[in-house]
């Protein structure tokens, strides 16, 4: 599914607890056949910079969201980790646009 999809992956640090830790994302990355990254590379082309958010910041509901029409370099402009989750569940990759934090 995440074949030509690599992924830098962010704990958010703050005093809550994280929904998920990094290496958990990780695994459910690497088993999708994603890439995950330690740092951004120079070429950012299909590199996605992903946040691990917080329990109370994780609730937002992503699909009341409309998907930006703009071309985005998501190497630069954080999704959350829902995003991954969403997109394993529903077994395609979402538009990443709904998922900017």
């Amino acid at each position: 599914m995440f074949e030509d999809i690599k992924v830098v992956i962010e704990e958010e640090t703050t005093s809550q607890e994280p929904v998920m830790r990094k290496a958990e994302l990780s695994k459910l990355v690497e088993r999708a056949g994603g890439t995950v990254l330690k740092s951004l590379p120079k070429n950012t082309e299909n590199v996605y910079y992903v946040k691990i958010l917080s329990v109370q910041e994780n609730s937002q509901d992503y699909s009341k969201r409309k998907p930006s029409s703009k071309k985005i370099n998501y190497a630069n402009r954080p999704v959350s980790h829902r995003w991954i989750l969403d997109s394993i569940s529903s077994y395609k990759v979402l538009e990443p646009s709904i998922y900017l934090v």
